[in-house]
């Protein structure tokens, strides 16, 4: 089966609110106006449905998803890793407190990203399945049961931060 066609199908079996990151293709976009289940969409930093526009919209930005959205309200997520590769930190923790169902991560091409992606999301006690499509990861990640804890997030974050500190200086390095 294709990534388009998986991607397809996870949104045909999606209810309740879903928010989309980064969905860059009209596909997608189609399914989810078509899927009467789905009662909100919010779309951040995605394309428009408008014919001949060509360009990208912010509807939402990505680090103040907890102000817009409350805890666990919201059904699924949908993300584009090319698009939110820089907002990890944010992202992860987010998803653990906004989503209360299921979180699926597409367009991933590294396998170190996708088990730096593993050992995060482990941290809160998530089911995670993966599968290679190609030459792409795609992670399906059930929240709903996961544990959070403010003062183990906090220093979670600190650490991450650390640690991208850490890659950006040794990529600065060796270049």
């Amino acid at each position: 089966m294709k990534k388009k066609d998986k991607i397809i199908e996870w949104i045909s079996n999606q209810k309740g609110n879903l928010i989309g990151i980064g969905i860059d293709q009209k596909p997608y976009l189609e399914e989810i106006m078509k899927n009467k289940n789905i009662l909100e969409c919010n779309l951040l930093e995605s394309i428009s449905l408008e014919e001949g526009s060509g360009k990208r919209k912010k509807y939402l930005p990505i680090k103040k998803l907890k102000r817009k959205f409350k805890r666990k309200k919201t059904d699924a997520l949908l993300m584009n890793a090319s698009y939110i590769k820089r907002y990890w930190n944010h992202l992860i923790k987010d998803s653990i407190y906004l989503i209360k169902g299921e979180v699926l991560i597409y367009g991933i091409k590294d396998k170190e990203e996708v088990e730096l992606l593993e050992k995060r999301y482990h941290r809160y006690s998530v089911l995670m399945e993966k599968e290679k499509i190609g030459n792409e990861w795609l992670l399906n990640i059930k929240v709903g049961d996961a544990q959070n804890h403010k003062g183990k997030e906090f220093f979670y974050f600190i650490g991450d931060s650390i640690y991208q500190m850490i890659e950006l200086l040794s990529e600065f390095l060796t270049n």
